[in-house]
C-alpha cells in the first residue's frame, strides 16, 4: 500500500492486468505528470510520478509481483472496491498516438466505441483495460468476447458469484450510486456468505434511503407503452427502474424459453418462476400499479 491504495489502484488497473495493460498505463500516466508537461503545482506532479515509478518497479517484475499479490490477498485488499480512478485521467488528455490508433479501429469496427462507453461506466479502468489489449493483440474481432470477460471478471472481483448481488451492484453502477456500492463490497468482503444476500441489501437499502425515487416523464411513458401491450423486455426493465430484480434462467429445451425469478427493492423472493409473458401480466396488472395508480 502507498497512500492508501495498492500499487494496481495508483496506475488504475485490476490486479489481473496482463503485463502489456500495466505498461501501457504506466506510460500514459507517466507522460501526464512527466516535469516537462505537468502544468500544475510542481509537489503533486513529482509524488505522483514517485508513486507511479514505486508501483511500476514492483508490477513490472514478475518475481516481485508474485509477492506483492500474495500480500495483498494476505490482507483482503485485492477484493476491495477502488475509491478513485486515475484512469479517468487519461480519458480527459488531449489526443494521444492510442486515441488515434484506436480512432483508426473504429472506422473498421464501430462497435468497440460503444464497448468503450459502457465499460466506463462501470470503471475507466476497465475501459483501459479494453482498450489496450485490443490494440496491442489486435484482437478486434473477438472485441465483444473481450468486453464480456473483462465486464465478468470485474464484477465477479468485487461482488462475489451470487447473481443476486451482482444484479444489485449492476444497478447501482447504473445509477452511478458508488457510495451505497462500496458499502455492498465492503459486506461481501466481510461477512461473505455468512448473511443472506436479502439482510444485506435491504440494510444497504435503508442506509442510503433507496427506494426514495420519483417516477419520471419518461418511466411513466414506459408504462403507458406496457399499458399498450409492450412485453416481457420492457415490463423487465420498467422493473429495474421501480427497484426490483428480475433474474432469468433459460431452459435447454427446444425452444429455449426463459423462467424468471423476481425479487422486491427489498431483495425478498417475490416469485419463483414465471414465463416473460406472465411477469409482463404481473408488472402490468399489479406492480405499476403500486406506485403509479390507474392513470
Amino acid at each position: 500500500m502507498l497512500n492508501g491504495r495498492t500499487f494496481y489502484q495508483i496506475l488504475g488497473v485490476q490486479p489481473d492486468a496482463e503485463d502489456v495493460v500495466i505498461k501501457a498505463a504506466y506510460r500514459a500516466l507517466s507522460q501526464r505528470y512527466h516535469p516537462d508537461k505537468w502544468a500544475g503545482d510542481p509537489k503533486v506532479g513529482s509524488d505522483r510520478m514517485t508513486e507511479l515509478n514505486r508501483a511500476y518497479a514492483v508490477l513490472s517484475d514478475s518475481d516481485q509481483r508474485r509477492v506483492y499479490d500474495k500480500e495483498l490477498k494476505a490482507k483482503g485488499c485485492d477484493s476491495e472496491y477502488p475509491e478513485s480512478e486515475p484512469a479517468e485521467e487519461l480519458f480527459k488528455e488531449e489526443v494521444s498516438e492510442q486515441d488515434l490508433d484506436w480512432q483508426y479501429a473504429a472506422q473498421f469496427f464501430p462497435e468497440i466505441d460503444q464497448h468503450l462507453d459502457d465499460l466506463k461506466k462501470i470503471n475507466y479502468g476497465l475501459a483501459f483495460t479494453y482498450k489496450s489489449i485490443l490494440l496491442s493483440k489486435k484482437s478486434f474481432k473477438e472485441a465483444t468476447l473481450i468486453k464480456q470477460k473483462l465486464k465478468k471478471s470485474f464484477l465477479e472481483r468485487y461482488f462475489g458469484s451470487n447473481q443476486i448481488y451482482l444484479d444489485f451492484a449492476e444497478k447501482l453502477i447504473d445509477q452511478r450510486n458508488r457510495s451505497p456500492l462500496l458499502e455492498l463490497n465492503k459486506a461481501i468482503r466481510i461477512l461473505g456468505d455468512s448473511v443472506r444476500p436479502d439482510e444485506v441489501i435491504q440494510r444497504i437499502r435503508l442506509k442510503y434511503h433507496l427506494d426514495q425515487f420519483t417516477v419520471t416523464p419518461e418511466l411513466l411513458e414506459k408504462i403507458r407503452r406496457l399499458r399498450k401491450g409492450g412485453g416481457p423486455p420492457l415490463a423487465i426493465e420498467i422493473l429495474s427502474e421501480l427497484g426490483y430484480m428480475v433474474i432469468e434462467h433459460k431452459s435447454s429445451g427446444f425452444l429455449g424459453a426463459s423462467k424468471y425469478q423476481l425479487f422486491n427493492p427489498d431483495g425478498k423472493k417475490l416469485v419463483e418462476s414465471l414465463g416473460g409473458w406472465d411477469l409482463y401480466a404481473l408488472t402490468r396488472d399489479k406492480i405499476v400499479t403500486k406506485y403509479v395508480g390507474e392513470f
